[in-house]
């Protein structure tokens, strides 16, 4: 069974699915190279809610304050690539003084339970919020926007601590001594979020992570099927209303 992506708008009453085959293979601008990307982990069935997370190739400084221009750049590289078919929002896993990340993200274990957390590769690093928040992934997040894997472990901008928090004095757009939390992308312990500080005038990369998606099956065949054939009849009737009034 084939099944697609369906991203549900609650208050729009919107529902957008893209089938995997119909996702277009365009190139992510930031990279010419594109690789499969995953978008409805196998381990799942119709009906199933998920996110998916990846790692920005694009890079870029931490000195802005405002939370809302890091969900904007890792919300500009999704729409570059594969991922802008999916119609789903996207946030940078990332605290500003005023915002933690977990609250950025929508996954704080004190107010949901949350759903399963995958890699553009297919591979689980989470089975909930508070899965997310322990201390310890159950894989690194290591897949780019464009399905590749890095070389080596690169440096991700996040500002925050092993609970999702803000650090304290080393968050994005610190002021004060410019020095922002940095995590190691390669790691599936505490350090893939909170490894140590840099300046924030270094270009390091983000990790995004997206709106609740959940699983549908594609109408089947004999659904698809009956409406072209409705569509024919209807035509038809059509036809012969107005070939009587002439």
């Amino acid at each position: 069974m084939k099944r697609v992506i369906c991203n549900l708008a609650v208050f729009g009453v919107v529902i957008v699915c893209v089938g995997l085959a119909d996702l277009p293979g365009h190139p992510s601008k930031t990279n010419s190279v594109q690789a499969s990307v995953i978008s409805v982990p196998m381990d799942l069935e119709p009906g199933d809610q998920y996110r998916l997370v990846f790692l920005t190739f694009d890079r870029r400084y931490a000195d802005s304050s405002n939370i809302e221009v890091y969900n904007g750049f890792v919300s500009n590289v999704a729409a570059m690539s594969v991922l802008g078919d999916l119609n789903t929002t996207w946030k940078a896993i990332g605290s500003t003084a005023m915002v933690d990340a977990r609250t950025n993200t929508g996954t704080d274990p004190f107010v949901s339970v949350g759903v399963p957390i995958y890699r553009l590769d297919g591979v689980r690093i989470a089975n909930n919020n508070a899965d997310l928040w322990d201390g310890e992934l159950l894989a690194p997040i290591i897949t780019y926007e464009t399905g590749l894997h890095p070389t080596g472990s690169p440096e991700v901008w996040t500002g925050t601590t092993v609970d999702g928090a803000a650090h304290v004095s080393e968050s994005l757009g610190n002021a004060s001594t410019h020095r922002v939390r940095i995590g190691w992308s390669a790691a599936s312990g505490w350090t893939w979020i909170n490894s140590g500080a840099r300046d924030y005038g270094y270009l390091f990369r983000f990790y995004a992570i997206s709106d609740v998606l959940t699983v549908v099956p594609e109408p089947t065949t004999a659904a698809m099927l009956g409406i072209g054939i409705n569509g024919v009849v209807l035509i038809a009737l059509s036809r012969n209303h107005v070939r009587r009034r002439r």
